[in-house]
C-alpha cells in the first residue's frame, strides 16, 4: 500500500472511533440505574487535631548582636551551718572550791615540831610543840581565783589561853589568843579572813616566845 493510501486508512479509523464514543456517552447518561455519585468516592477530610499553642518566648534583653543572653542559674538556698562550725562558747570562769589541809600533811614544812596521833581530831593526827620559835608552814597550791577567803583553824589547847601568830605570804601578822576546850584531844576552831592570790600561797603558824596550841587541820572557803 502506498503512503497516501495508509494516511487515508488512518484518518478513517480515527473517525470511526470518534463516532463510536459519541454514541456510547449518551447511553451512559440516559441510563437511570447508573448512580454516578455513588461510583465516585470523595475522600473525607481528616478531623482537625487541635494543636497546643507554642509558648511565646519571654521577653529578654538582647545583646548588641541580636542574641538573647543565657539566663544565669537561680541561686541555691543557703545551707545552715552545722553544729561543729558554730562559734565556740566562752569557757566558764574559774571558781574557788573549799580547800582542806591536814596540819600533819607531808607537804607542809615543819620547823622543830612533831606529829602525833589524835583519834578525836578531824584529820586523825596533830602537830605539837608549836611556839617558842618553832613553826609550821602550810602550802596552799593551785588557787584558781584570787579573793578574800575564810581560814578556819582546828586546834587543841589545854591549861589556859595560848598565843598563835599567823602570816599569809609576806603579809601582816595576825596575833590570836586561843583558850580552846582545855583539852589536847578535843579540837576547837577559830576563823580569820585572809587574802589569797591566784596560784600558790604559804601560811605560817608560829609564836616567837611562848608555847602555842597544837594544830589539827585547816579549811579555806
Amino acid at each position: 500500500m502506498s503512503v497516501a493510501g495508509r494516511s487515508w486508512w488512518s484518518i478513517g479509523s480515527l473517525a470511526a472511533a470518534v463516532l463510536a464514543t459519541t454514541l456510547a456517552v449518551p447511553a451512559l447518561v440516559s441510563d437511570p440505574d447508573l448512580d454516578l455519585d455513588a461510583s465516585v468516592t470523595t475522600p473525607s477530610a481528616p478531623a482537625a487535631v487541635p494543636s497546643s499553642p507554642s509558648p511565646s518566648p519571654s521577653p529578654s534583653a538582647e545583646d548588641g548582636f541580636g542574641r538573647s543572653p543565657t539566663p544565669s542559674p537561680s541561686p541555691s538556698p543557703s545551707t545552715p551551718p552545722s553544729p561543729s562550725s558554730a562559734a565556740p562558747s566562752s569557757p566558764a570562769p574559774p571558781t574557788f572550791r573549799t580547800i582542806r589541809i591536814a596540819a600533819t600533811d607531808p607537804a607542809n614544812e615543819r620547823f622543830r615540831v612533831e606529829a602525833t596521833e589524835c583519834p578525836t581530831c578531824a584529820s586523825g593526827s596533830r602537830i605539837q610543840y608549836l611556839g617558842q620559835g618553832q613553826a609550821l608552814t602550810v602550802h596552799v597550791r593551785g588557787v584558781p581565783v584570787a579573793g578574800r577567803r575564810q581560814l578556819t583553824i582546828y586546834y587543841t589547847c589545854g591549861g589556859g589561853p595560848r598565843p598563835l601568830d599567823v602570816i599569809v605570804n609576806n603579809g601582816d601578822k595576825v596575833s590570836l589568843s586561843l583558850a580552846g576546850k582545855d583539852s589536847w584531844i578535843d579540837p576547837a576552831t577559830v576563823t580569820i579572813p585572809i587574802d589569797l592570790p591566784v596560784g600558790d600561797t604559804e601560811i605560817r603558824f608560829f609564836h616567837a616566845t611562848h608555847s602555842s596550841v597544837d594544830l589539827d587541820q585547816f579549811v579555806i572557803d
